[in-house]
């Protein structure tokens, strides 16, 4: 039986990126799951083509990878998420998957990284935290930063923010670009514990348009140049969660629960 995983995301136009953040996600699951193939997907038309323009590099729409593969015969289809909420975007792929069910014996849309449960709890809480408390290895302060939805309480942020904190880990915080917790909410919580160094971060899978500008941009309304300007000294890490071994372990174990159910 053909079988594929299709790691769908936004995308990013930068090919650099690409290599630095997805290809290592791909490269851990061809090695993990060597029964499958394993293809990129971009749901970003105007992404999509600037790749085309600018590096001749062809990345396809889910609903046109899934043509392709129904043509050529694949059978099971599992689809990997790598944004990490439940946003529009996971809704349209999930409405996409419910008009193509028919044409593969197998086709199935795993869920973002930071899903919830029906009591409101992450369901990936302990992989999660796991993967957290590796990066801060020195028990320093650190802020990661993730893209949030816009005009909404990004509850998933502040449930690991909750759970991080039942288990007496202080040192870590999450900031949102859209939606709540923004950068005052944090830096009041952060001046609250008298933190004036802190090693900041993306909670992003590409190291794209987002990190580059909005994290660790010279201008002034920068997360950097704003912590600065505000007396917090620091330290720019500026891995992705696509770069990091401990975040891409949990898309494994993702794939290995489906895969073994």
């Amino acid at each position: 039986m053909k079988k594929v995983i299709l790691l769908t995301s936004f995308g990013t136009s930068e090919k650099n990126d690409i290599e630095r953040c997805l290809y290592p996600i791909r490269d851990d699951i061809k090695k993990e799951f060597q029964s499958y193939e394993v293809f990129t997907v971009f749901t970003s038309k105007i992404i999509r083509e600037r790749l085309l323009l600018k590096y001749d590099m062809q990345i396809f729409s889910l609903e046109g990878s899934l043509k392709r593969l129904e043509e050529k015969g694949y059978e099971e289809i599992i689809i990997l998420p790598l944004y990490l909420i439940e946003n529009e975007e996971h809704k349209a792929l999930q409405k996409l998957v419910l008009e193509r069910k028919d044409s593969f014996r197998f086709l199935s849309l795993l869920e973002p990284l930071l899903s919830l449960d029906n009591k409101g709890n992450l369901k990936n809480v302990e992989s999660l935290i796991t993967a957290i408390s590796k990066v801060s290895k020195n028990k320093e302060s650190m802020l990661f930063v993730g893209h949030g939805i816009k005009n909404k309480i990004n509850i998933p942020f502040i449930r690991l923010k909750e759970e991080l904190y039942r288990r007496n880990i202080k040192n870590i915080y999450f900031s949102t670009f859209e939606g709540r917790p923004n950068f005052d909410e944090t830096v009041q919580k952060i001046f609250e514990d008298r933190i004036d160094y802190i090693r900041l971060t993306s909670f992003l899978i590409f190291s794209g348009y987002h990190s580059k500008k909005d994290i660790f941009g010279e201008m002034e309304t920068s997360y950097c140049s704003k912590l600065k300007a505000l007396g917090v000294k620091v330290e720019e890490d500026m891995l992705s969660l696509g770069e990091r071994e401990e975040f891409r372990k949990i898309f494994i174990e993702l794939l290995r629960k489906y895969v073994n159910n």
